[in-house]
């Protein structure tokens, strides 16, 4: 149902709840990203990027139950998870297809990010053999970690967040899958619109508290009409007209929600209700918007 929003276009967030992934937790230990599956019945998830002294990380998706939260199955993906960070969706030609983004660059020494494609198997395959690959790279010759994507029914394009600049920039990529070329994203602005540590989280929590003003997640509704970013302390969310630009709307002022702090790296827009997640918790959160 689409999302009910009341006065002069300010989402209202209540309550926060959550729901565990389950006796199979276990499977998913640093969560990363989030999108809608098969008709908005489930979710899509995976794990982040190697841990130290692994070659790579985890090469499956896990669709969850949004409701009861517990893991419904893994498939496994014939690409190396080098540094997945986000994950997205949209529908086209009467099928769902997810996009799983290989560009986390937590040191700044990449070259050449990916963005892998494919339909989403539904209901039963375990393996995922046909996968399509956007390439890409910065035209200015500088590497840029970016945690935060999503596909944007608006413009049909695929709309990036850098995480590590201030203020964070936007760029956009066509979805031209040709894994022989290297495309170069388009800056289409920047957005500066995130509040800033506050000294009693750097002491509190050493490890993310400094960077609460790094966005970590993005996600724009099925319809377009709801914006969502996430950072390690609060969720951020727009209401957009349609007729406007992505980027005029993040220019405007969120709606914002204390989330308290953790390495929240996942966010979805769902119904009517926003879901999220953190890297070390097996426990999806979600806030109702009214």
């Amino acid at each position: 149902m689409p999302l009910q929003l009341r006065g002069s276009g300010s989402p209202i967030l209540l309550f926060v709840g959550c729901v565990g992934f389950g006796e199979n937790a276990s499977r998913i230990t640093e969560s990363s990203g989030l999108a809608r599956g098969h008709e908005e019945s489930s979710i899509w998830t995976h794990n982040d990027g190697a841990n130290i002294g692994e070659e790579s990380g985890d090469p499956h998706i896990y669709e969850l139950d949004p409701e009861r939260g517990n893991i419904i199955r893994k498939v496994r993906l014939p690409v190396v998870n080098d540094d997945w960070e986000d994950i997205s969706s949209y529908r086209e030609g009467g099928k769902t297809y997810l996009l799983l983004a290989s560009t986390g660059d937590n040191n700044g020494i990449r070259d050449q990010y990916s963005i892998h494609q494919f339909v989403e198997p539904y209901p039963e395959a375990e393996t995922i053999t046909n996968v399509k690959t956007l390439k890409y790279s910065f035209s200015d010759g500088i590497s840029r970690d970016i945690e935060s994507i999503a596909y944007d029914p608006g413009t049909k394009k695929i709309v990036l967040i850098t995480k590590r600049e201030s203020p964070p920039s936007v760029y956009t990529l066509p979805m031209a899958f040709d894994g022989n070329k290297v495309l170069h994203p388009e800056l289409v602005g920047k957005i500066d619109v995130f509040i800033k540590p506050k000294f009693i989280d750097r002491i509190l929590h050493p490890f993310v508290g400094k960077y609460t003003n790094q966005p970590t997640s993005l996600d724009i509704s099925k319809d377009g009409r709801i914006i969502v970013i996430c950072t390690y302390k609060h969720i951020y969310v727009w209401e957009r007209d349609v007729r406007d630009s992505l980027i005029k709307t993040l220019s405007t002022n969120a709606t914002i929600k204390n989330i308290g702090v953790d390495q929240f790296e996942g966010v979805l827009v769902l119904g009517n209700k926003i879901y999220y997640t953190a890297e070390g918790s097996e426990d999806l959160y979600h806030t109702t918007i009214k």
